[in-house]
């Protein structure tokens, strides 16, 4: 088969067009799982929700991952005012909590 010039840039532009798709998709991947800091001020454990620095998250006691200090703790340790650093999975659920302070409370959660 015999390319014109004009069905080569045809081609070419949907080739563009595609990787463009993947690219921002993987992109839109990488980007949910982008720690992000803030401080807890509400949470609602039992209706899932918790909001951090005004973004309401979803929440699953049994599918996040809560750590102080790299040493894995339980969700009855989280409070309102604490300061974390967290991940979302795809479907923007939680999917890790690290406690990073205040550091009176740090301290005493790494000790516990």
């Amino acid at each position: 088969m015999k390319l014109n010039n004009s069905n080569f840039q045809i081609l070419e532009l949907t080739r563009i067009v595609a990787l463009t798709v993947v690219l921002f998709s993987s992109a839109m991947t990488m980007a949910a799982e982008l720690p992000v800091r803030g401080t807890i001020q509400v949470l609602q454990q039992d209706g899932g929700i918790i909001r951090i620095s005004g973004r309401d998250l979803n929440f699953q006691d049994e599918s996040v991952t809560i750590t102080v200090d790299g040493r894995e703790i339980g969700a009855e340790f989280l409070s309102e005012g604490m300061v974390v650093r967290y991940t979302l999975n795809a479907q923007g659920y939680l999917e890790t909590i690290e406690i990073l302070g205040p550091k009176n409370l740090v301290g005493t959660l790494s000790n516990s």
